[in-house]
């Protein structure tokens, strides 16, 4: 709430009503006005934009037959290839998972998933160190996996 207003004298009433008031601009002056309003609408911006980011934790399903897990984004730490034909495994946080999907579209559904390699899709987000000479990226759970030679210049950048 932004109070605009010429009765300075009634500030008070903000209190006695609770009222939790942004600001209090008085119109004598025009030109203050205007930059404070604008200032207000900008940080009120600012303070939506953080708490719809907070919010949101983005999560994908992974089908396995007829059951759905549902994964947070950063929780998955890559995905391989499995011997099975059709079937990826996710490397999560804490655990395996195997499930029905591709690489390709992985690495479609956000920015911070990278096809590194023909059997690998990582997480950017969950990278703590890039071995370029062996062609390896390490991740927060101690977890491994390899890349291909055209991709490391990528990763490391």
């Amino acid at each position: 709430i932004i109070f605009v207003t010429s009765h300075s004298e009634l500030t008070y009433l903000t209190f006695v009503y609770k009222l939790a008031a942004m600001d209090f601009i008085f119109k004598d002056d025009v030109d203050e006005l205007r930059t404070r309003v604008i200032d207000c609408l900008e940080t009120a911006l600012k303070r939506l934009d953080l708490l719809t980011k907070d919010n949101t934790v983005e999560t994908m399903e992974l089908k396995q037959g007829s059951n759905s897990v549902y994964v947070n984004y950063d929780d998955v730490m890559f995905f391989e290839s499995s011997p099975k034909s059709h079937r990826l495994i996710a490397h999560l946080d804490n655990r395996q998972i195997e499930f029905y999907g591709n690489l390709r579209e992985l690495a479609q559904i956000d920015d911070r998933f990278f096809r590194c390699h023909n059997s690998f899709v990582l997480n950017r987000h969950n990278i703590t160190h890039v071995d370029a000479k062996d062609r390896i990226v390490y991740f927060k759970n101690d977890e491994f996996c390899y890349v291909s030679v055209r991709n490391i210049k990528k990763i490391k950048n």
